[in-house]
């Protein structure tokens, strides 16, 4: 008997990682791919093979070498990639969906703004003691006290030591998803020397801006990422499923093509909706049944790296399955089950397919037994729970 548990916090989903090494194929940071910013659609066949993997169409522009070289991509390749697997968390947005994040406790990443004149400290408005008040002015608005209007949050003020002006800086929004998302920083398959820096762009900053930190941390780039996550069908409800990220993206439901998001280029998103009774001409499906929804994502050219899933109308977590006491099958979790019989008593099976009270569960039954401690080796209770009597 099975029933789906309650939505979560979060939930996970198994990914697997295959690192790859500078040029190698070339397909990875492939020489003259510059200046690229859009998806090219039509890179994979509308299906997956036999063994669940996309195949390249052989459309030329995408800097693939071969069909050959693409199968690489998603398999486990000797000299040629490194595998390892682990599990990406989806975060509860408070409405059902679910959506990865930048910090490890589903943390947003803070979208923010620099304000370069917010008064100065000889003409701030001065609070009760006359001290001034950081990033104010006295003498008319500046655009600080407009951010702080539109419910911007005021993360830092900044003094000049010169002048003594004031600049700010401000939080505008929080956004799902990684803008930086470099999973297979720990594998040592591609070396030191091949690391690189990284930017973020659109939407993550409104310029391309080298990641925080001195010095700046150093990724390892090239690598593939491969989801796949099991649902139940239900042709009452609607499902979601979006992507926003670089480079390669391809989503299938039910081994079919979703969402193309193909070829070496800037952060972009794609989207598809199952409305009620849909799947079945989209995708096959057919209510109540289980299918698979499969994400392949190559990271293939520096210097970014984003990436954001979003599930929606998904349960968080898979089925719950007990036996059912009283069906007379002893399943897992029951000690025993005597069908409608499970009335319990001495040596009788119990209402939630427990044993009762039994020579053995270190309680003496005075009706039944003379001893029971538990073990009942004859050190000092015999087995039968009964003392011997000797004539």
């Amino acid at each position: 008997m099975c029933a789906q548990p309650p939505l979560g916090a979060s939930m996970q989903v198994p990914i697997v990682y295959r690192d790859f090494r500078y040029q190698n194929p070339a397909d990875f940071e492939p020489s003259g791919a510059m200046g690229l910013t859009k998806a090219l659609k039509g890179l994979v066949q509308t299906t997956l093979d036999a063994a669940g993997k996309p195949v390249f169409t052989g459309l030329t522009g995408a800097y693939i070498t071969s069909a050959q070289t693409f199968a690489e991509w998603y398999r486990d390749t000797p000299g040629t990639n490194h595998t390892t697997t682990g599990k990406l968390t989806l975060w509860n947005t408070g409405n059902g969906t679910y959506v990865n994040r930048w910090g490890k406790n589903g943390e947003q990443w803070p979208l923010t703004k620099m304000e370069y004149f917010c008064g100065g400290m000889t003409q701030a408005k001065l609070d009760a003691t006359g001290a001034p008040i950081p990033c104010t002015f006295a003498f008319g608005t500046t655009v600080c006290d407009t951010d702080l209007a539109m419910g911007y949050k005021l993360l830092q003020c900044i003094t000049d030591p010169m002048s003594g002006q004031y600049s700010a800086i401000f939080q505008t929004a929080l956004l799902d998803g990684n803008p930086f998302f470099f999973p297979v920083d720990a594998d040592m398959f591609t070396p030191l020397t091949e690391r690189s820096t990284a930017t973020v762009g659109p939407p993550y900053s409104a310029q391309f801006i080298p990641e925080p930190g001195t010095p700046a941390p150093m990724h390892n780039f090239s690598f593939t990422s491969e989801v796949r996550y099991w649902f139940q069908y239900d042709a009452t409800k609607t499902y979601t499923l979006d992507f926003f990220g670089d480079d390669d993206v391809w989503l299938f439901i039910n081994r079919k093509l979703a969402v193309d998001l193909g070829g070496i280029h800037s952060s972009d998103g794609g989207s598809v909706t199952i409305t009620p009774g849909a799947g079945t001409a989209m995708f096959g499906l057919a209510d109540k049944q289980v299918y698979e929804v499969a994400v392949f994502q190559a990271e293939r050219k520096t210097n970014g790296s984003t990436y954001e899933l979003t599930l929606s109308g998904f349960s968080a977590a898979p089925s719950d399955c007990l036996p059912i006491c009283g069906d007379g099958i002893v399943g897992i979790g029951e000690e025993c089950d005597d069908g409608a019989n499970n009335t319990g008593g001495y040596g009788q099976c119990g209402p939630n397919c427990k044993y009762d009270q039994f020579c053995g569960d270190g309680v003496v039954q005075p009706q039944f037994e003379d001893c029971d401690d538990g073990v009942n080796d004859g050190n000092p209770c015999p087995s039968g729970c009964k003392n011997l009597i000797i004539p």
